[in-house]
């Protein structure tokens, strides 16, 4: 990594602290710690995939335009966060999938996103969300594995253990 990756990557960082500064999850954890654990799961991947994790959430949870991230990032990294950002209306496995696995970056960055949300399944209290996030978290990650490498998916996987 050269050290304009590492200043990119570094503004990266910047960018999604500032743009989530004041969010939490459900259970009123900082958002950030979310997108903090994605990218060290993509970091192994190399500079465009922890890029496309730390801002994976900004469009979708912010008011950040995929313009914005062009500007700053360019057009493949914009693309990415693209691909990894829900639209309104749209259905998870009919509309959103099809979107991340139509872009490199997007699908394992997505694998590491729905990884990282599997793991916190067992902090949410009601069996019933808990057991739906957990069947859509799995089905998801089946299908991202048919189509990621699998040095890929070891590589993820080894983060973490």
């Amino acid at each position: 990594m050269n050290n304009v990756s590492i200043k990119t990557i570094t503004r990266a960082y910047v960018f999604a602290a500032e743009r989530h500064e004041g969010q939490a999850d459900e259970g009123g954890v900082p958002y950030l710690w979310h997108v903090l654990d994605v990218a060290r799961r993509a970091r192994p991947l190399g500079a465009d995939y922890e890029i496309v994790a730390v801002l994976h959430d900004t469009v979708e949870k912010t008011d950040t335009s995929l313009d914005e991230i062009e500007a700053a990032f360019g057009k493949t990294i914009r693309d990415g966060v693209d691909a990894m950002s829900k639209r309104d209306g749209d259905d998870f496995f009919a509309d959103y999938m099809p979107r991340v696995l139509a872009n490199d970056l997007a699908r394992a960055v997505k694998y590491c996103d729905a990884s990282d949300n599997l793991s916190g399944v067992d902090a949410i209290p009601d069996p019933e969300t808990r057991a739906r996030k957990e069947a859509k978290y799995r089905k998801a990650l089946v299908m991202l594995e048919e189509v990621l490498p699998p040095e890929t998916v070891e590589t993820i996987r080894s983060v973490y253990g």
